[in-house]
């Protein structure tokens, strides 16, 4: 028996709101389906997030129909779990369903909601968990189970859309390793965990996500040359029962993905095309590096998908640089001119100049932390002076997961909560007692200091994407 653990695919992410990022994670999802079927599993198991958006767009929909057409087409079937990202409410679970509903209905998967399934030609049992915040999590692991009448014989999988005891800190929706090991389990499919993540000795497998989604999906153990990202994974498992006990194998392959390049640089150059310089030598020898390591490991895939070479040579772009750049020098640093200049698809750069931090460039401040985000939001909406008042609704995130950054919805809630305290309460700032009125000047007196281009650093422009869907997605791809 054997059979294809591949987690988050979050089809239908528009990231950096770039339509090249829209395709890259259709992109990888395809690279991994027909990498699948040359290995002609007897099934595959999906472990949640299959869309980003629960109510996906018609062209997640079409992608997502578009590969799973590729698995039918070749006989295997694709079991799934629902994730946080497929359905967020109970309100998306009502009403007809979510769109895995819609997939299953097409017939091309077999949606495993919160209960367990018997292959019974294969002697299999999978149990199938969606997500579930706080303590629920591990309730509907020991109901599913407990209500599954399982023969003594069978494979046991369990799969998951939960953080696992071990990958985070202070998250709530946590199954503990405890638990997992009473069960007596022969494989736990993991989701929700955006890097690999291996507990072998309880039988844990996470494969993580197939496409990056944030900044902290870079951090796996296969990076090359110590800052080039560059692969997504998934896992296939071969189990034979030999006396009535199963010995399985897991094996790990990799898929090329867009490459991304995180580096951190020290520069002791005192002006801003010295600065330039030195960043664009340093990205173009990790893109150097790249291409020669592609053309000796991967000269087959290279062959196999021709434009995956457009993709190798525009990364997604991060630094971290530290400067001793005077002021005026500072103002003439254009990291849109590094971008252009390579050809680069994303490029963001943090920049510590001695007790002074900015963050050049972004179009949002979501691919930020929660404590530069409120302090972000703080600034913008005020100055520090209002920090108390922000520290009021900092409670409301204390328990939210930090394997993400926060998107777009809730940094509007997070503003919303301010504003809201803004209009109905009076505040104490520098010692003085300021109502409504008094507080807008103040507020209006800040944004004019900050809107002065001397004042504020400047973010490059967005840059457009110039790759649109073909009517042939398979012609496209290749």
């Amino acid at each position: 028996m054997k059979f294809i653990h591949t987690s988050d695919w979050h089809l239908g992410y528009a990231q950096y709101n770039l339509e090249a990022r829209f395709n890259d994670f259709f992109r990888a999802a395809v690279y991994t389906v027909d990498k699948i079927i040359e290995l002609n599993p007897d099934f595959v198991i999906h472990t949640g997030d299959i869309f980003h958006h629960s109510k996906p767009t018609p062209g997640a929909i079409r992608h997502a129909v578009f590969i799973l057409q590729k698995l039918k087409k070749a006989g295997i079937p694709f079991y799934l779990i629902r994730g946080n990202h497929d359905a967020k409410t109970s309100r998306e679970l009502a009403y007809g369903g979510t769109s895995l509903k819609l997939l299953s209905e097409l017939k091309l998967i077999e949606y495993i909601d919160d209960k367990t399934i018997l292959l019974d030609e294969l002697n299999v049992a999978i149990a199938g968990i969606g997500h579930y915040f706080g303590t629920l999590a591990e309730r509907k692991v020991k109901e599913v189970l407990s209500n599954s009448k399982i023969p003594s014989n069978y494979f046991k999988i369990l799969a998951l859309h939960n953080f696992i005891q071990g990958q985070l800190d202070k998250v709530s929706e946590t199954v503990s390793i405890g638990l997992i090991d009473s069960l007596n389990l022969d494989y736990v499919a993991g989701g929700h965990y955006h890097i690999p993540w291996v507990r072998d000795n309880v039988n844990i497998w996470v494969p993580g996500s197939s496409e990056a989604t944030s900044a902290n999906d870079w951090r796996r153990d296969d990076v090359l040359f110590n800052s080039v990202s560059v692969y997504s994974s998934f896992y296939e498992i071969e189990a034979v029962n030999k006396s009535g006990k199963w010995e399985k194998t897991v094996r790990t392959h990799k898929i090329p993905i867009r490459p991304k390049i995180f580096l951190k640089v020290e520069s002791y150059a005192e002006t801003a095309s010295e600065v330039k310089k030195e960043l664009i030598d340093e990205i173009q020898e990790k893109m150097v590096k790249l291409h020669d390591y592609f053309q000796t490991e991967h000269e087959d895939f290279l062959v196999k998908y021709k434009k995956y070479k457009d993709i190798l040579h525009k990364p997604v772009v991060r630094i971290h640089l530290s400067t001793d750049m005077r002021r005026e020098e500072m103002d003439l640093f254009q990291p849109s001119d590094i971008q252009t200049d390579l050809d680069l698809l994303k490029l963001e750069i943090i920049i510590n100049q001695e007790e002074d931090e900015f963050y050049i460039p972004t179009e949002t401040i979501s691919t930020l932390h929660i404590d530069q985000i409120i302090k972000e939001l703080s600034i913008e909406m005020g100055g520090e002076e209002i920090y108390p008042l922000v520290q009021k609704v900092i409670q409301e995130f204390d328990n939210r997961p930090v394997s993400r950054d926060l998107n777009d919805e809730e940094i509007d809630r997070f503003i919303g909560f301010v504003e809201t305290g803004v209009s109905n309460e009076t505040h104490e700032i520098n010692g003085k007692s300021m109502d409504k009125a008094e507080l807008n000047k103040n507020l209006e007196e800040t944004s004019k200091d900050r809107s002065n281009p001397k004042k504020r650093e400047t973010s490059t422009q967005n840059e457009s994407s110039t790759i649109t869907i073909k009517s042939s997605l398979e012609d496209w791809l290749k």
